[in-house]
């Protein structure tokens, strides 16, 4: 059982792999994190009870976007499970007036938009509850 958000991140980490990244090609042992924030953020909504929020992040060097997914507790502090991904871009400047909560309403679109953020999450959780078995036996 989780009971805390390090209990929850030691886990995840086990977890995290090509297959649950939404960008397997570019994610690595290196950088395990990397491009895992959304399903990761959507199991620790449905673990911790956290809220998900969205951020659009820029890299000044290739002037290119992306959008980073984390979560926040009751009371409004930021929880950010997959921050480490962008460690190798020390420049990347976080515009938090685009910081946003997602809502049931926009996560049915994003899903809707995007299927494999579904099949990524699903992944995700077998996983997750896989692990989770290991710890109780």
């Amino acid at each position: 059982m989780i009971t805390s958000e390090n209990d929850f991140i030691r886990t995840i980490e086990k977890c995290w792999s090509r297959e649950t990244a939404m960008d397997p090609h570019n994610r690595s042992e290196q950088n395990p994190s990397y491009s895992q924030c959304l399903a990761t953020a959507l199991l620790a909504r449905d673990e911790l009870w956290l809220s998900v929020y969205v951020e659009k992040l820029i890299d000044p060097t290739t002037t290119t976007s992306r959008y980073h997914f984390f979560n926040k507790d009751i009371h409004d502090k930021d929880i950010r499970f997959c921050e480490e991904q962008f460690t190798h871009m020390p420049d990347i400047q976080i515009h938090k007036q685009r910081e946003r909560i997602i809502d049931e309403d926009h996560l049915g679109i994003i899903i809707e938009r995007n299927p494999e953020v579904q099949k990524k999450y699903d992944i995700l959780k077998k996983k997750f509850q896989s692990e989770l078995e290991k710890i109780i036996r």
